[in-house]
């Protein structure tokens, strides 16, 4: 049985995967005693793991807890490669794609047999990533901008009377606090609108819209109604089943 890890900026996503199935566990919140909290979680699995396998965004220091939490547990760390599990990288330095964008390309084609349409992923999380897989299987690149937080959070750092706190979504909203929050949202709904009419034109095909990260299901509803005539799917464990593929290699 593998150990999957996602190490993201605020969370550690973890599952075990045995065969072709994957358990998926509670999240781990990132903070200064997460690498303990990880290591007695799994201690009733020990017996059964044989390797770990992760990707990582977070700090090196965070990185080095966890393998010295886990040891001594086999561990594989994922990398962006030019291709993996059928998989091309489309950028022109492989390296340079964030290993978490990368591995969930690979968890994104597992729920799609080719020939597929062009895919659209949605990852809402600190940041907010939106990246398109070809029919072909090839990653074109995408997008990278502050996640909902973090807009919000701007705009209250950076402003001397604007709230932080959150309100109700509104075509017109008639307060500040809804003025914002319904900003914040027409913003990350704009965004993955005009990347999935860019994938449209580029293909002549319409895009099937992926959407995973945490802060998903605040967005949905305004995906659905801003892209009414298009395949809309959530798929919250597509880094962890990236890492799935690659566990199958080990």
């Amino acid at each position: 049985m593998k150990l999957l890890l996602d190490i993201g900026n605020s969370r550690i996503k973890l599952a075990t995967q045995a065969g072709d199935g994957l358990d998926v566990y509670e999240p781990l919140v990132v903070c200064s005693d997460c690498h303990a909290r990880l290591q007695q979680l799994i201690t009733p699995l020990a017996d059964r793991l044989t390797a770990c396998v992760a990707s990582s965004v977070a700090s090196q220091a965070l990185n080095d807890a966890v393998e010295q939490a886990l040891a001594p547990l086999p561990m594989h760390w994922a990398r962006s490669q030019p291709e993996a599990g059928g998989i091309v990288n489309g950028y022109p330095d492989p390296t340079q794609l964030g290993v978490d964008r990368w591995v969930s390309m690979l968890g994104l084609a597992h729920h799609f047999a080719q020939p597929h349409p062009p895919l659209v992923l949605a990852s809402f999380g600190t940041a907010t990533t939106i990246d398109t897989l070809s029919p072909e299987n090839r990653f074109e690149g995408g997008l990278i901008l502050p996640g909902i937080t973090m807009m919000h959070q701007a705009l209250a750092r950076g402003t001397a009377n604007l709230p932080e706190s959150r309100g109700e979504l509104d075509a017109f909203p008639t307060n500040t606090v809804s003025a914002i929050s319904s900003g914040v949202v027409a913003a990350q709904v704009g965004a993955v609108a005009r990347q999935m009419m860019f994938t449209s034109d580029r293909f002549h095909q319409t895009p099937v819209l992926c959407v995973t990260g945490g802060a998903r299901a605040t967005l949905m509803q305004a995906l659905a109604t801003s892209l009414p005539d298009h395949d809309i799917r959530a798929l919250p464990h597509v880094v962890l089943e990236g890492l799935g593929v690659l566990a199958t290699k080990i």
